[in-house]
């Protein structure tokens, strides 16, 4: 875990959201044993959440997350163009990774941060899914 390349400015923006008194939910699409692997080394998350929402409609994916954490109005930190949808559904949005991804955010979502991309080779990846699948 230790050789994944977590965004430092995030880890530590999350921090001090829990700090401040924000429930973190760590919303897993799909693979929920990484997600708790992950979760357990962070220590940062109150509840970890199954979303499944590969492969759903926008509308069916936001309805999917939101029922996982049990609330309608959250705000979404979510890192591609995929995450438009859930973004354009929440109270506010954060991107993570491609700022390009952000700017398809409806206008009327506040964007409350934007942490742009790190660059990582794909050696650090590759080193990563051995040591989380082995």
């Amino acid at each position: 875990m230790n050789s994944l390349p977590f965004r430092g400015a995030l880890l530590e923006w999350l921090h001090a959201e829990r700090s401040a008194g924000r429930r973190l939910v760590l919303v897993a699409d799909g693979d929920r044993v990484t997600a708790e692997r992950i979760a357990a080394h962070l220590n940062l998350f109150d509840e970890i959440a199954n979303a499944s929402t590969q492969g759903l409609s926008g509308g069916v994916q936001t309805e999917r997350i939101g029922n996982a954490i049990r609330r309608t109005c959250f705000d979404y930190v979510g890192s591609s163009v995929a995450d438009t949808i859930v973004w354009n559904a929440s109270r506010r949005a954060i991107v993570v990774g491609d700022v390009g991804a952000g700017r398809r955010i409806d206008p009327n979502i506040e964007v409350m941060d934007v942490f742009p991309d790190i660059r990582v080779s794909l050696s650090t990846w590759i080193k990563q899914y051995d040591c989380i699948s082995g």
